[in-house]
C-alpha cells in the first residue's frame, strides 16, 4: 500500500483545510498520515481514521536556527521510520525543513503555498531570507501548488521555482452542503434590526482589523443602525497581533461586539448581513469562501486571495488595501442597499462557490497531480 504524509504546522490546519483531500485519498486506498503538533483538532483527525504522528519540535514563530534544526531532525526521523511514498507539505516551516528532510531521503514532495504570510509582508531582510529558504527547499518539490495567480507569478519572477513545477488550484475545496444557507433553520437566532458586519479571523494587523475599527468609528458618527461583530482571537505568538490593551479599548465601542473564537462559524454567518475582510493578502481566503457558500455578500480588499472572489458591485465591494476611508464608503453603501438586493448579491456569492470552489470542483485537481507523482513510484 502506498502511503502519503501530510505535514502542517497545526492539526487545526489539516482538519479544517485538508480533510476533504485526505479523505479522498484514503477512499482510493492510500494510507494517509497526519503529521502536526498536537492541539484540540488532533482527536478529530484520529477519529477520521488517519494515523497521527505528533510533532514536538516545531515553533512556528521562532527564528532560532538551532530550534529549526531540531524540527528538521525530527521530521527526518519520522520520514525515515514511516517511509512515505509521497509527502505533502503545508505552511512555511514544513515546506522549508520538511522538503529538506524528504529530499535527503529521496521522498517526492508536493508543496502547497497557501499564502505568503508575515515574511513577505514584513521587512526587506525577512523577505530576502524567505525567498532564499524557499529557493533552496523547493528544489526538492516535484510540484508546487498555489491558490492565486499572483503568488505563483511572484515565485516565477524571483526564480524561486521553474514554471514546470508551478500549478494553480483555487483553494482547498468548500463543503457547500455543510456551508449552506438552509442550515440557518437549525439555529436559534436572535434577529437584530441593525445591519451586522461580520469579521472572522485572527486579530492581526495584516487582516485589516485596524482599518475595520477606524472605518466603523467614522460610520458611527453618521449612523447607529449597524454593528461590527468580530469572531476570532489574539494570536499571542504573532508579531503583528493586536495588543490586549487595545482590544479592551475596542470592547468599549458601542458598535463593536467581540464574539471570541468558535469552531463552528455557521451560526454567526447566519446572523450576519455582510462579511468584511480588509486583509493585506491571502492565499485564497477560506473565510470569504465559506461566507459566500452561506449566501453572504462580501466587502474585501483589492489584494491577491480576496479580489478574485468578488465581482465588484454584484456580490460585494472591493476596496483598496490599508484604506479605512474606502472601507467606510463601502460599508456606508452597504447600509443603503435594500434587503432584496443584498439577498440577490448573496445568491451570486453562493453560485460562484458552487461553480468554482466547491469540493467536487477542486479536489479532483489535487488528486490528478498527486496520483501522477505516485504512479511513478514503486509500491
Amino acid at each position: 500500500m502506498k502511503t502519503i504524509a501530510f505535514l502542517a504546522n497545526t492539526s487545526f490546519n489539516l482538519y479544517n483545510f485538508r480533510l476533504p483531500l485526505m479523505k479522498a485519498l484514503k477512499e482510493k486506498g492510500y494510507k494517509v498520515y497526519a503529521i502536526a503538533p498536537k492541539d484540540s483538532y488532533t482527536p478529530l483527525l484520529e477519529k477520521e481514521g488517519f494515523p497521527y504522528v505528533e510533532i514536538k519540535k516545531l515553533e512556528n514563530k521562532s527564528r532560532n536556527p538551532i530550534k529549526d534544526f531540531f524540527f528538521f531532525k525530527e521530521i527526518f526521523q519520522i520520514y525515515r521510520n514511516i517511509k512515505p511514498s509521497l509527502a505533502v507539505h503545508i505552511t512555511i516551516k514544513p515546506n522549508v525543513y520538511g522538503n529538506l528532510a524528504a529530499g535527503l531521503l529521496n521522498i517526492p514532495v508536493v508543496s502547497l503555498i497557501t499564502g505568503l504570510g508575515h515574511v513577505f509582508l514584513s521587512s526587506s531582510l525577512n523577505k530576502f531570507l524567505g525567498i532564499s529558504l524557499y529557493k533552496i527547499s523547493l528544489r526538492y518539490a516535484q510540484k508546487v501548488i498555489f491558490q492565486n495567480k499572483e503568488d505563483l507569478n511572484l515565485f516565477l519572477r524571483y526564480k524561486i521555482i521553474p514554471s514546470s513545477k508551478a500549478n494553480l488550484i483555487p483553494g482547498s475545496g468548500v463543503d457547500t452542503t455543510y456551508f449552506h444557507p438552509q442550515i440557518c433553520e437549525k439555529f436559534s437566532l436572535n434577529s437584530s434590526p441593525k445591519t451586522i458586519f461580520l469579521f472572522i479571523g485572527r486579530l492581526l494587523r495584516e487582516k485589516g482589523i485596524y482599518e475595520l475599527i477606524s472605518a466603523g468609528k467614522k460610520l458611527r458618527k453618521f449612523h447607529n443602525n449597524f454593528e461590527i461583530h468580530i469572531l476570532g482571537k489574539i494570536d499571542k505568538n504573532n508579531p503583528s497581533s493586536i495588543a490586549p490593551s487595545l482590544l479592551e479599548e475596542w470592547k468599549n465601542l458601542d458598535f463593536v461586539k467581540f464574539l471570541g473564537y468558535e469552531k463552528d462559524i455557521r451560526k454567526y454567518l447566519c446572523q450576519a448581513d455582510w462579511v468584511v475582510l480588509p486583509s493585506y493578502r491571502e492565499g485564497l481566503s477560506r473565510v470569504l469562501l465559506e461566507a459566500m457558500a452561506m449566501g453572504k455578500p462580501i466587502i474585501t480588499t483589492n489584494v491577491p486571495g480576496c479580489k478574485e472572489l468578488i465581482i465588484n458591485g454584484e456580490n460585494g465591494f472591493i476596496v483598496e488595501v490599508k484604506n479605512p476611508e474606502e472601507l467606510y464608503e463601502a460599508m456606508r453603501k452597504a447600509l443603503q442597499i435594500p434587503s432584496a438586493q443584498r439577498i440577490k448579491m448573496g445568491l451570486l456569492s453562493r453560485k460562484l462557490v458552487e461553480e468554482n470552489y466547491s469540493i467536487p470542483k477542486v479536489i479532483p485537481q489535487y488528486l490528478k497531480i498527486l496520483e501522477e507523482i505516485l504512479s511513478q513510484r514503486p509500491v
